[in-house]
């Protein structure tokens, strides 16, 4: 959790000049860094989402994807984003919409951005195993199988992460401070804030802990070992494995394409390679920041993995907060780094794609929102096209193959 920890037991083991050393250092990360890398994320990924929603863009399914991840994207960075002005006051309100709202949501984007590029993987692994048959799927109902994609993912992922909605729970509490120290007293039915010892001290809302959150078996089997499985060791895993299949899959591609063609199916040739390797290169490129900006998350559920243990005994001894110093100073540089990789996505495709950056420079001139006369009918047209164009790549490898086979009997 990083920032919410037990009033009375909140910097466990650790000096006072660390403790101040961190707070400070996590002032600067999240005010001067983390949010304003938030904001230019979202301003960013709004900005892709607009490009990839033109006539000229939306037609390709791969495009609708990065669309999906987008929009995810910027829901978790508008939840970091709330984190920044939810810590310097921890009202009432704010505690309350983190605990019902933000908590789980951030989680629950987090997984279906990580999800949705292992989708993208495995397109990109259909679309260079086999082109022709990829093509033709391209060319039906984008939405329908868009669909195909979305609604079990986001179903399985906002049921695993039901629990997230019943970890916290908001106290009451009155805090007075006696010169340097305080004094925290909880609202209960015998206490009246209203009272005269109470006159100058404030009501705080502290998040706690509930008795699930803190049960050994949920932290053990949910909170460590289900989550380090679904987020880090499956994605990382499918991905390494489909990325190098891709990689050794584009070679043996090629050479299995017809040597002679027709000018226009050379043409036509040539360009579905274009774009296979851009859209591989935008791949690879998200999967690389992927991996970088959630490598400190990974080592940070393994490092509370292998202390499972000493966090149970701190527990029952009535502390609820284990972490070492280098480990409380990696939390905000763990979060900076998620925010980084959800908000990079925008230069990978101006940077790799020409077509984005064309399409960008008319979205700049207000004339991508303007549709044309004959501009409405240029998605169904551009999909007849590459039905056409499929059916004639399927019917040009039947004919390569059945020349080889020709020619092998003729040898023989």
């Amino acid at each position: 959790m990083g920032n919410e920890t037990n009033i009375t037991c909140d910097d466990v083991g650790l000096s006072p000049e660390q403790i101040e050393y961190i707070k400070t250092c996590g002032w600067w990360i999240e005010k001067g860094v983390n949010l304003p890398a938030s904001i230019m994320g979202v301003f960013l990924n709004f900005l892709a989402l607009i490009v990839l929603a033109c006539p000229s863009m939306r037609s390709n399914f791969f495009n609708r994807l990065l669309v999906v991840l987008a929009t995810f994207d910027i829901i978790y960075l508008s939840c970091e984003i709330s984190e920044a002005f939810r810590h310097p006051y921890q009202s009432y309100g704010h505690q309350h919409t983190f605990v019902l709202f933000i908590y789980p949501v951030r989680s629950v984007t987090m997984c279906l951005s990580i999800l949705m590029t292992i989708v993208l993987t495995f397109e990109r692994y259909q679309a260079i195993t086999n082109p022709a048959l990829y093509r033709m799927r391209d060319s039906g109902n984008i939405m329908k199988r868009l669909c195909y994609y979305i609604i079990p993912l986001f179903t399985i992922t906002c049921i695993y992460y039901i629990p997230k909605f019943l970890d916290f729970n908001v106290d009451e509490v009155i805090k007075c401070m006696n010169g340097t120290s305080a004094t925290y007293t909880p609202i209960r039915e015998d206490v009246n804030p209203n009272a005269s010892q109470y006159v100058n001290c404030t009501i705080i809302y502290p998040l706690i802990p509930t008795e699930m959150r803190i049960n050994h078996d949920y932290i053990l089997w949910y909170i460590n070992i289900s989550n380090l499985l679904l987020t880090a060791i499956m994605p990382v895993t499918v991905l390494l494995y489909l990325n190098c299949r891709i990689y050794s899959s584009i070679s043996s591609f090629m050479e299995r394409q017809p040597s002679q063609q027709s000018t226009a199916g050379n043409r036509n040739h040539k360009r579905h390679q274009a774009n296979d390797y851009k859209k591989t290169i935008i791949l690879f490129s998200i999967v690389i920041m992927f991996v970088l900006g959630h490598t400190s998350r990974i080592v940070l559920n393994i490092r509370e993995l292998l202390n499972l243990t000493k966090t149970k005994e701190t527990h029952q001894s009535g502390c609820n907060d284990t972490k070492k110093y280098w480990g409380r100073i990696l939390i905000p540089i763990n979060q900076l780094m998620i925010i980084i990789s959800s908000s990079s996505n925008f230069f990978i495709y101006s940077f790799f794609d020409p077509a984005f950056r064309q399409v960008l420079r008319k979205v700049c001139t207000m004339q991508c929102l303007v549709q044309r006369p004959g501009q409405i009918n240029d998605g169904r047209r551009e999909v007849r096209e590459r039905r056409v164009e499929a059916a004639s790549e399927m019917n040009l490898n039947k004919d390569f193959e059945l020349s080889n086979i020709n020619n092998s009997g003729n040898k023989d």
